[in-house]
């Protein structure tokens, strides 16, 4: 028989700038990165003060929202706003209201939707005055999108805001007509929160603003930078040495594969409570569905979409990713988190689902769903007999479902920093895809990205 490859295109992906260059890269000394500031010093002692201004403008409540250094002090006053929003709520601007919601909700303290009821008319729809206020709508937008699992009121908040945002869009004034493109576009809790956080130090400078607040996220923004990008030359450097081994490549890559596992026991503390076992098991599930897909391929079986989701939402990878993330949780969380994560509970499986719907649809879009196994996008036009429209909003539909099993976690699990992990992985997966975008095949558009979040620093004025 054919091979089901032999009329198949080659895939088209756009060469990467990026391969040797971070090898090679320097990044400045960290001095350099520093002129003017004197942490010992009453300017530096005034810096680490800053946490009061979050029960100031929203505008400051969201630049520490972004990145917030100062973890301890964000999350007692985060629990002093929830005491604020229950005995107080009337005397907050619906913006910022809305605003405390989103904070709320994702650092995991539960606030019930039922608050915006001060903001329905008595026939329940929301008053006329908050679609007349963009910023309060997208407020409002990017709060609803913490929403859970049986919140119609936060479904209809979604709607609304999409509407009335997308209506007057194109006559709002700089920065707030940027800040609703974005959101239009993604979400703000499921952004990037560093490149969001490119964007809104650049508007926030242009807006009535707090000299000490700005200079302090430029200057964790450029630290955070020096440390990503020299993580990246280490990361390239072995990527590069690995290369060298493609030729037979099924037993060196094997070869290689255990190196690597060699390496990590051997960079681990000996005090740690990694187990490397977990992600070796990890591996061979991962290797085991691999091995699946190919049955099926070659004897041209085509599953169920059920089916389908089941297998490739785990192939993708994520269960792998999120046992070896792990490594990253304090001691003491370190060996309930891996052993969490290493269980494969549903939000790992939500994450993976999200995963792979988003790279099927992204892909699917750009013609390169043709290789040995059906996407789960063709395994829904081929079951339900649809057009690529239906079953592509369809699946969309079910990514929404994954979200809220993912907020609905923040509030169920003790483990909220390894659960925070699961999250931005599935918000890099947004990053990578959404909008129906393929960035690892057509990536050109992204060299702005990638040089401010790891090669420009952010001018501080001194």
């Amino acid at each position: 028989m054919a091979s089901r490859n032999a009329a198949t295109p080659a895939f088209s992906y756009e060469p990467s700038p990026w391969i040797d260059f971070f090898a090679g890269y320097e990044p400045p000394l960290l001095q350099y990165l520093l002129p003017g500031l004197c942490w010992a010093g009453p300017r530096g002692a005034k810096m680490y003060t800053m946490h009061p201004l979050l029960a100031g403008p929203s505008r400051n409540t969201f630049l520490i929202s972004i990145r917030a250094p100062l973890e301890i002090h964000v999350n007692r006053l985060l629990i002093k706003s929830k005491q604020w929003m229950t005995l107080r709520a009337k005397e907050l601007k619906e913006d910022i209201f809305a605003l405390r919601f989103r904070l709320l909700r994702e650092h995991g303290h539960w606030v019930s939707p039922d608050v915006f009821n001060q903001f329905k008319s008595e026939d329940g729809s929301f008053i006329k005055d908050i679609t007349n206020e963009p910023r309060t709508l997208l407020c409002l937008y990017n709060a609803s999108h913490l929403l859970i699992h049986g919140e119609p009121a936060l479904e209809e908040a979604i709607a609304l805001g999409r509407h009335h945002l997308e209506s007057c869009s194109g006559t709002l004034k700089t920065p707030l007509a940027q800040q609703v493109q974005r959101a239009l576009h993604i979400a703000m809790p499921r952004t990037n929160k560093r490149v969001e956080m490119l964007h809104y130090i650049q508007e926030y400078e242009q807006e009535e603003h707090n000299p000490m607040l700005l200079e302090l996220a430029k200057l964790d923004f450029n630290l955070q930078q020096n440390v990503h990008s020299k993580e990246l030359k280490v990361i390239t450097r072995w990527d590069k040495s690995a290369a060298f081994l493609l030729p037979e490549y099924l037993k060196k890559f094997y070869m290689e594969m255990l190196r690597t596992f060699d390496n990590i026991e051997a960079e681990m503390p000996t005090n740690t409570n990694y187990d490397i076992a977990h992600l070796k098991k990890a591996v061979q599930k991962n290797v085991t569905g691999y091995l699946q897909e190919a049955k099926w391929s070659h004897r041209n079986h085509k599953p169920s979409f059920v089916d389908q989701v089941k297998l490739t939402s785990l192939n993708i990878g994520v269960p792998t990713i999120c046992v070896s993330m792990m490594a990253g949780m304090s001691d003491a969380m370190m060996k309930p988190a891996l052993k969490w994560a290493a269980s494969v509970p549903d939000v790992v499986i939500s994450v993976g689902k999200i995963s792979r719907f988003m790279n099927d649809i992204g892909a699917f879009e750009r013609r390169k769903c043709k290789g040995d196994l059906a996407s789960t996008v063709e395994c829904y036009i081929n079951e339900y007999n649809v057009t690529s429209e239906v079953a592509i909003t369809k699946i969309v539909a079910l990514i929404e479902q994954e979200w809220k099993t993912l907020n609905q976690a923040r509030f169920e699990n003790h483990l909220l920093p390894a659960l925070q992990q699961f999250i931005s992985l599935a918000i890099s997966t947004t990053f990578f895809y959404g909008n129906r975008n393929d960035v690892y095949t057509h990536s050109a558009h992204m060299q702005w990205t990638i040089e401010r979040l790891f090669l420009k620093n952010i001018a501080r004025k001194l």
